[in-house]
């Protein structure tokens, strides 16, 4: 049986002329996929992947969460 995959996607910003989207994917039970997609409706797409344990991911939550918080 084939794990399900699970996956999220949340809009971070949105202008006029671009987006910011960020996803998360379990590609396992010990590592997520976060990846980060800047739409420039201009000049295309910047897309950044990073795959990660999700202890890692927690951490860079909460920092996320303070600076947002300050």
């Amino acid at each position: 049986m084939r794990p399900i995959r699970m996956s999220h996607n949340m809009l971070i910003q949105s202008s006029e002329g671009y987006e910011v989207t960020a996803s998360l994917q379990w590609l396992s039970p010990d590592q997520i996929q976060f990846k980060i997609v800047k739409s420039d409706f201009s000049l295309g797409i910047a897309t950044a992947e990073y795959y990660m344990r999700p202890e890692d991911l927690m951490k860079l939550a909460d920092h996320i969460n303070d600076v947002l918080c300050r």
